[in-house]
């Protein structure tokens, strides 16, 4: 079906019931010091997020297109911004504000209230610190999110919550900072104040959506949410200002069935007594559930929560981070450092991840490939077979990749009979094939055993040293 019969038929809706889904257009990448979309600086910022990027002001670290930033808080803002080089906020260098603490107008320009902050632009402590504002949660209550390089105990992180009316961020007095903007960033067209429950109409592709939890849900069908119901137009630049996911514990009603969201993905809610205090249902399309992550206007819902989100049980209580799209058990909060606000949702889902159905946006182990970092000892695996296999050395595995830290008890009772460390196994399942990254040499797994072999399918690349040291103690103890 083209756009234009899409368009038409929305904008007379009553007329019949069935919508199209259409990806929206992707966003350009900038060049160094050009100008830059709101959306691309917040994904520059993401970015050394997902690489673990450490605070080091003596380091640097490559953004998307290999070009080196310090690892520090100006440097973070720095690369966010796609300047051609790391500013500071000390004195010594280019700074993002001049000594007076007024913005360097080579670099940026000043924002004034901070109600007129937007995404991508920063808050400055003059000679002190600076961070990136991503974007209002609740602008009504000054509730946002932000990304920062912090120090060496809290490095890259974001996207982080605050209040602007708190009397200090991250460290220092709110009343200090100064909001700038960098002078290249693209003018964004706001879109309208659009509540949960709002249907919103993409006037360039005809795509409907509902607002829930702060984000649009696809529309696939009026029936499939009471039948036809009026709209708002927005244009798709409008859209584009809009948050990815709904915000976490957003309840939604799809169907028969009720879900949280953690993560950006649906969990399913079997008992409303399992979630005390569930919020306030929106009614969505159940193939936005059904098809969630699957592309285009599908893609404002996850297939599985991203990882490093942190669940809890809302009867037993149990803590949960999710990595590779399972709920990986938490026994201690020490174990896993900066772990964030959990949301509740029904255990049930838990204990049932990936048992099929409803259950799906929970994976029952890692998918393979994902790579675990013990947060008490360092060590770093990769999954395989649902196993975590010891890595030595990233030259072994490729390079530097990025990790989700876990509890060191989840893998040292891996596969132990406890529910709750029933998500990851203690050696691979049968029939796995692992492959040794610099060797090449592929090994099919029975019993925990890795046997050699020549064929085989999907192949899983881990560090050959633990293929080699297989059933020595501790790291090596996941093959046998």
């Amino acid at each position: 079906m083209s756009s234009n019969r899409t368009r038409r038929f929305v904008a007379s809706a009553v007329l019949g019931a069935s919508l199209v889904a259409l990806a929206a257009p992707a966003q350009a990448t900038s060049s160094v010091g050009g100008q830059i979309a709101t959306s691309e600086i917040l994904s520059r910022a993401q970015y050394w997020v997902n690489n673990h990027v450490p605070y080091n002001q003596g380091g640097y670290a490559a953004d998307q297109q290999g070009k080196t930033y310090r690892e520090d808080c100006s440097g973070y803002v720095s690369m966010a911004w796609h300047l051609g080089t790391s500013l500071v906020v000390t004195d010594g260098g280019p700074s993002f504000t001049n000594a007076d603490g007024s913005p360097n107008s080579t670099y940026d320009t000043a924002v004034g209230d901070f109600s007129n902050l937007q995404p991508g632009d920063a808050m400055a402590y003059p000679h002190q610190h600076i961070w990136l504002f991503a974007g209002w949660t609740d602008k009504a209550t000054g509730d946002f999110t932000y990304y920062a390089e912090s120090n060496p105990g809290n490095p890259t992180h974001g996207p982080s919550t605050a209040n602007i009316h708190n009397s200090t961020i991250e460290g220092w007095p709110t009343s200090g900072y100064v909001a700038l903007r960098y002078k290249n960033a693209a003018t964004t067209p706001t879109a309208p104040t659009l509540t949960d429950g709002t249907f919103v109409n993409v006037t360039e592709t005809g795509q409907v959506f509902r607002m829930a939890g702060g984000a649009p849900i696809a529309v696939t069908d009026w029936n499939n949410v009471g039948g036809f119901q009026s709209y708002v137009n927005i244009s798709q630049a409008q859209f584009n200002t809009l948050p990815t996911y709904p915000a976490d514990g957003t309840a939604l009603a799809a169907g028969t069935g009720i879900y949280v969201v953690a993560g950006g993905a649906p969990i399913y809610v079997s008992d409303f007594s399992h979630v005390p205090g569930i919020a306030q249902r929106t009614v969505v399309d159940p193939a936005a559930l059904d098809r969630a992550g699957t592309g285009g206007a599908f893609n404002h819902l996850r297939t599985v929560p991203v990882d490093g989100t942190a669940i809890a049980g809302g009867v037993n209580g149990g803590v949960y981070v999710i990595a590779g799209g399972a709920p990986v058990y938490v026994s201690d909060f020490s174990h896993v450092p900066g772990i964030a606000q959990r949301t509740v949702v029904d255990e049930t889902a838990v204990d049932l991840a990936g048992s099929g159905g409803v259950y799906n946006h929970l994976r029952a182990v890692p998918a393979d490939g994902t790579f675990l970092n013990d947060g008490t000892t360092g060590q770093v695996y990769r999954v395989a077979g649902g196993a975590p296999i010891a890595v030595t050395d990233w030259a072994n595995v490729g390079g530097f990749q990025s990790y989700t830290t876990v509890d060191t008890n989840a893998l040292g009772l891996a596969g132990s009979n406890t529910t709750s460390y029933s998500h990851l196994r203690r050696t691979p399942a049968d029939g796995t094939v692992l492959r040794g990254y610099t060797t090449g040499k592929l090994y099919t797994v029975q019993g925990g055993h890795p046997t050699p072999t020549t064929t085989g399918q999907p192949v899983t690349s881990v560090d050959q040293v633990a293929i080699d040291k297989a059933g020595q103690p501790g790291a090596f103890s996941h093959l046998s």
